[in-house]
């Protein structure tokens, strides 16, 4: 007995470091459609399968990559699965749409780049998804009064989904009529007993132009420019009170213009109409680093056939003109010759055909003459280089207001003043 139980002792130790020489010891694994590349262990791994190959995947690999053949892909290391938290979606139901509100979401090993918003007809699913751009909030319009539709929002970064909200349902419905006052007199006060306040915002974009509109800097309507450049929305979920508005536009070519904005008081049970509005031209310059006496094109897009004046800074401003196309898009071809060697900017505003609008000025932009070359330290005005145009880079602009630092001073003309704040207004993001 004492024999047998010392064998099979010796017998368990030798599995015992068969097991462990094969766990550490690192082999190809091969067939005709796919190959392993040492597998030597597994953390907390996940699996992946089809229907020819089964894979335990490894937590434990620190490297993220990716294996990939006509039958098989292999994810590999935690690093290439990171997370992000949930948004909470909450939204407002208004005639014939749903204003829709959720939080930020916060990633892990990723930056949330942009929202999808989905929209079913019933609870679960299916949702047909659109992007919402890095927001966080939308309007889902053309939907039918009485009608309970269903929400889920989805964070990405970039193609991947990271995570997902709740779902959210709401009916839209139609404003309620105020009733007539007997006698038909007003007798004033009581701001119309609560009832919704209606505004009326109409003007000139750009050619079949995106037009995103915000209310105290929250995206309430989402409208499309028509042919001439004409647009008009039309807004019955406020209650009374002050609002700051803001509309921006994005022309064919995924060029933005600066935010316009107003501020104005909405009256309960009233309508506020805000006509005339001429979103200021975008704005490109094809380089940005030239030599003296280059041309340097300057172009955009604004109404069809509008007036386009372009103001490049020099120890005297320079002026130039050009006429918008039918289709509204403008360039002038600048000569730099007249400029000195250093930094310079550039903007551009417009005058509709007939003269009756005018707008205001568009971003301005940089760009260097000779030896000297726009920074690249802090593109697209991220101080903090975490990858966002946000409050902080606000705050650190604060900072150095009226002083210089090559990073905060975007067109490099040895202080840190309105043109940068334009420039970090044009990346903001959020």
């Amino acid at each position: 007995m004492v024999k047998a139980r010392k064998f099979l002792a010796v017998v368990i130790l030798i599995l015992s470091i068969s097991v462990i020489f094969h766990i550490a010891r690192a082999e190809d694994y091969q067939s005709g459609s796919f190959i392993l590349r040492d597998p030597v262990f597994t953390i907390e791994g996940g699996r992946s399968v089809s229907v020819s190959f089964e894979q335990i995947a490894g937590a434990g690999q620190t490297i993220s990559g990716e294996s990939t053949s006509t039958t098989f892909i292999h994810r590999a290391g935690f690093l290439y699965f990171p997370i992000a938290s949930s948004p909470v979606l909450t939204g407002t139901a208004g005639d014939g749409k749903v204003t829709l509100n959720w939080t930020v979401s916060t990633g892990t090993l990723a930056n949330i780049t942009t929202y999808d918003v989905g929209v079913a007809a019933v609870s679960g699913g299916p949702y047909t998804f659109e992007s919402a751009g890095n927001v966080h909030s939308f309007v889902k319009n053309g939907l039918t009064n009485g009608t309970t539709y269903y929400f889920r929002v989805q964070a990405k970064a970039g193609l991947l989904i990271l995570a997902q909200s709740n779902e959210f349902s709401a009916a839209p419905a139609a404003a309620a009529v105020p009733p007539t006052p007997p006698g038909g007199g007003g007798g004033g006060g009581g701001g119309g007993g609560g009832l919704p306040a209606k505004v009326v915002i109409s003007g000139l974009a750009y050619p079949s132009a995106s037009i995103t509109i915000l209310a105290d800097g929250m995206v309430i309507d989402l409208v499309k420019a028509n042919s001439a450049a004409n647009f008009k929305s039309e807004i019955n979920t406020l209650n009374a009170g002050t609002y700051t508005f803001g509309l921006w536009a994005e022309d064919g070519k995924g060029r933005k213009s600066i935010t316009f904005s107003f501020t104005v008081s909405l009256t309960s049970g009233m309508t506020t109409t805000i006509s005339g509005i001429f979103i200021p031209p975008t704005i490109e310059l094809d380089k940005v680093n030239m030599a003296r006496g280059e041309i340097l094109n300057i172009l955009g897009q604004t109404a069809p056939e509008s007036k386009i004046t372009i103001s490049v800074e020099s120890p005297q401003e320079i002026n130039e003109e050009t006429d918008a196309t039918k289709a509204g898009d403008w360039k002038i071809p600048f000569s730099t010759s007249p400029l000195e060697d250093g930094m310079h900017t550039t903007r551009a505003k417009a005058k509709t055909k007939d003269g009756s609008l005018m707008s205001s000025y568009s971003h301005v932009l940089t760009f260097a003459i000779g030896k000297y070359v726009v920074s690249e330290l802090c593109p697209r005005a991220d101080f903090n280089k975490d990858g966002k145009t946000n409050l902080i880079d606000f705050s650190i602009m604060l900072y150095w207001w009226g002083k210089y630092n090559s990073c905060v001073d975007q067109n490099q003309n040895g202080v840190v003043d309105l043109p940068d704040f334009s420039i970090l207004m044009y990346w903001w993001t959020g």
